[in-house]
């Protein structure tokens, strides 16, 4: 499985400027061979959003001699010196970012300071605006070599300036910010940009082109929600969206189209006109706009449409390159409007909205959305405890912390990337760089157990996240959207529809291994939650799925008659009517609130000593692996407490004849075993923060 790197690079007490990145070095790639990193993220050639020829630039840029003697490199030579070494790297391409530097030129417009500025030559800028115009530094190509026949926007008029034309507006026209990447103490603007404009489609395009041309592994389109991350700041109403709203209304039955449209030429509405002609002002929260919840099922649509079109193209130009270029997608937080753009990534990489210290429910939750792909999870800086383990970490604590948050993704599914100069906001002048020696050691300890990791587990409960009431539920949130203030979303729980995360979180909680699967909202992608594939659970629990299909009730009802306790917690089936009482008369039915861990009787698995210990299990074929995790943190003396002599009674589908345990820092030891029936039991004499236990049928 890949073992991800939050590979930012920026420097310490510096801003970390987006969107380009910190030259590489050689010293660089022998950290992260040290350390077993297979895959970099967020990790070379982000500067397109500044322009294309910036891009080359980074990319292929003679180094001059003085940078040599520190062995750095452009980036298509740090991805050639990756390659060789087994590592992935990904080009990212920031889609919703469009920059523009403040600059000093000299007389022959050569740049003689770019962003952070030195007071001489003269004064200017430098980014998408000059490109597309070619006046940019005289180093730049000018926008007619990538570009021959210029670009013309959906009106059919030749494009001037992309920063202008290719940005979100408000419902006033004017370009939305992406603040969470400006520095407040710097000139420099970016501009919120909309992947509904096929001028900025086509631009993207150019970006992946030469990201591609300059050997990346794989291509992580990040802010991929683009342009729904624009609801955060009230919506975007440029012309591109207003006429793709509008085609969408056309598209819809009569009885789908609101009492406000009755009687209206819909070939000609403009929804940004009719929301002025009703007084609204300029970023009002979406929820609250008249049709507002019609235009964010629209939005929602949209960016799934065209985010596939932008990675069916990554694919598509690297076969015509004669390569197979992987496709990453950052999902942020796994938010339900992500599931069914899934299917389009090899990759499914995450930006934690709120990391916090132990967050097992939310890990199995990133794992059954990503569908059996690796999923590389990214800390975030905001409402989480970063900040805090961070100033701790410089003061020589907490490195147990980080341990713990590092082993949490290896024993739940995914991989927790390790920070590697990874992003602190664009307001602390600082970079996350964690102590080299604790991320080789914990880099050793992942890699010899990774062949006890995999996407099938032998957990025997899960748990229905019911996306299309996700969906609506966000919506019906405090507000809609997180871009503008970084709303964490386990903050958003109390307000959700749904009460998927408190029973998620309960489960996981509660040592008990635990699984969670999507189900579609019928309208995005096809079902795939069958009685089949449920068939191996023991138990299913339906936390508020109201929105279920036909097709889905059918094989739930499947599941329930073959033998299956269903559990339904708050209400079911709400759209089926009557229909929805065959599950119900089978299930175990409890409201909001009541006990779910109570009603899962049949422990597949007990512990003598279950004190904030976390399970999770990995069934390999010919063995299975039980991970488990320790979070009794003792701040005063800054470790974990050890689980001592603890009595692990588990049940598997497979027999098992060996047990061995592998724990970080200690030798592989053989497990005495007691086999009763179809139990294995034996006792683990300490479990410091992470222990794996290797269980083998043959």
């Amino acid at each position: 499985m890949r073992r991800g790197v939050y590979f930012d690079g920026w420097y310490p007490n510096q801003h970390n400027y987006h969107p380009s990145l910190p030259m590489r070095k050689l010293k660089m790639i022998d950290d992260l061979t040290e350390m077993g990193g297979t895959t970099l993220v967020w990790s070379a050639m982000g500067g397109g959003s500044i322009s294309l020829a910036y891009l080359e630039q980074e990319a292929y840029q003679e180094i001059p001699g003085r940078l040599r003697l520190y062995g750095h490199l452009n980036d298509a030579e740090f991805i050639a010196h990756c390659r060789e070494r087994g590592i992935e790297v990904f080009g990212v391409v920031f889609e919703a970012q469009g920059w523009e530097f403040p600059a000093e030129y000299d007389k022959d417009h050569r740049l003689l300071a770019l962003n952070e500025l030195r007071g001489v030559g003269e004064p200017g800028w430098a980014g998408l605006r000059e490109f597309t115009k070619s006046t940019g530094p005289q180093d730049w190509a000018p926008f007619e070599k990538y570009f021959p026949d210029g670009l013309t926007n959906s009106l059919g008029e030749p494009v001037t300036d992309i920063w202008e034309e290719a940005c979100c507006r408000d419902l006033d026209g004017q370009p939305l910010l992406t603040d969470w990447v400006i520095c407040p103490d710097r000139e420099h603007i970016c501009h919120f940009m909309d992947r509904n404009n096929p001028v900025w489609r086509e631009y993207l395009k150019a970006i992946i082109r030469i990201q591609i041309d300059a050997g990346v592994a794989g291509v992580q389109l990040d802010e991929s929600e683009t342009p729904l991350g624009a609801f955060g700041y009230g919506g975007c109403f440029c012309k591109d969206c207003m006429a793709g709203f509008r085609e969408y209304l056309q598209g819809l039955e009569a009885d789908q189209l609101p009492d406000e449209l009755a009687g209206t030429d819909l070939t000609s509405f403009d929804y940004a006109q009719y929301l002025r002609d009703h007084g609204v002002k300029a970023q009002t929260p979406v929820k609250v706009l008249p049709m507002g919840r019609l235009y964010a099922h629209y939005a929602v649509e949209s960016t799934r449409k065209h985010f596939a079109e932008i990675a069916g193209y990554i694919k598509e130009y690297g076969r015509s390159q004669g390569r197979e270029v992987l496709v990453g997608g950052n999902f942020y937080n796994g938010n339900p409007e992500f599931d069914p753009r899934v299917d389009c990534v090899d990759v499914m990489i995450t930006e934690m909205a709120s990391t916090q210290h132990a967050q097992p429910g939310w890990f199995r939750y990133v794992e059954g959305m990503a569908r059996g792909r690796d999923v590389l999870v990214a800390e975030n800086p905001y409402h989480g405890v970063i900040p805090g383990m961070i100033t701790a970490i410089n003061d020589g604590k907490q490195y147990d912390r980080l341990r713990c948050s590092l082993y949490e993704g290896a024993a739940m599914g995914p991989s927790m990337t390790f920070p590697y100069g990874s992003w602190m906001g664009s307001v602390t002048e600082d970079a996350f760089w964690a102590p080299p020696a604790l991320l080789k050691e914990v880099g050793a300890a992942i890699l010899a157990t990774d062949h006890l990791r995999g996407h099938v587990s032998a957990n025997e409960v899960a748990v229905l996240y019911p996306v299309a009431d996700g969906n609506d539920g966000e919506f019906d949130g405090p507000r809609w959207g997180y871009a503008a203030d970084h709303i964490a979303y386990d903050a958003l729980i109390d307000d959700l529809r749904v009460t998927y995360w408190p029973v998620i979180n309960a489960i996981a909680g509660a040592d008990i291994p635990v699984d969670s699967i999507p189900l579609p909202g019928a309208d995005a992608r096809p079902n795939d939650v069958t009685a089949a594939g449920l068939a191996r659970y023991r138990y299913v629990v339906l936390p508020d799925c109201r929105t279920v299909s036909p097709e889905q009730h059918a094989e739930l009802m499947g599941y329930a008659h073959g033998g299956g306790q269903v559990i339904v917690v708050g209400e079911y089936g709400l759209n089926l009517g009557a229909t929805a009482d065959q599950l119900r008369s089978l299930a175990t039915v409890i409201k909001r609130g009541e006990s779910v861990v109570d009603l899962i009787e049949d422990r597949q698995l007990t512990l003598s000593d279950a004190t904030e210990l976390c399970v999770n299990t990995v069934d390999l074929g010919d063995r299975a692996a039980l991970h488990l995790l320790n979070f009794a943190f003792d701040e005063q003396s800054d470790h974990f407490t050890p689980h001592r002599d603890t009595t692990v009674s588990i049940r598997l589908a497979q027999p098992v004849h060996r047990a061995v345990l592998h724990r970080p820092g200690r030798e592989s030891a053989e497990l005495d075993l007691t086999v009763t029936d179809d139990r294995v039991t034996f006792t683990l004499d300490q479990i410091d923060i992470y222990a794996v236990v290797e269980l083998i049928g043959a």
